[in-house]
């Protein structure tokens, strides 16, 4: 038995995570044992095509650089993408092999590392507007 806990909440909105725990196996064999070769082959299937689709649209849209090789983002501070004139999609596919991903990113990691593509004035400024509006709301 390998209990996972499991924790959901609702994004942007205002209310707390949520958590529960499932066994679903601490290997493949206890995977399909409790859920079954077609839905462990099914939830792979699944997995595997988002990840080459993921494959496909970096070959196709490649994410665009500046002339020092820097990703290039736009007013609101997203990733800004291009059109590869002659992608090798099939290739790109041909060499890669589904693999264990590294762990998904904290909030907290997030944000930090996206602080850091910014000055430490404007770091200071953003903070200082955050602190702000947290005094405002606990002040009524």
């Amino acid at each position: 038995m390998s209990l996972r806990t499991i924790t959901a909440q609702r994004t942007g909105d205002e209310f707390p995570p949520v958590s529960a725990q499932k066994d679903f196996g601490s290997n493949l064999q206890e995977a399909i044992e409790i859920s079954g070769e077609e839905v462990i082959y099914a939830k792979y299937i699944e997995s595997v095509v988002i990840d080459a689709q993921e494959v496909i649209r970096k070959e196709a849209y490649p994410p665009l650089k500046d002339e020092e090789g820097k990703l290039v983002k736009n007013d609101a501070g997203k990733q800004i993408y291009t059109v590869n004139d002659d992608p090798d999609v099939q290739g790109a596919v041909d060499a890669w092999t589904p693999s264990v991903g590294k762990a998904a990113a904290s909030k907290e990691e997030k944000t930090l590392k996206r602080l850091d593509s910014h000055t430490l004035e404007e770091q200071e400024a953003m903070l200082e507007e955050v602190i702000a509006r947290k005094k405002a709301e606990a002040n009524g």
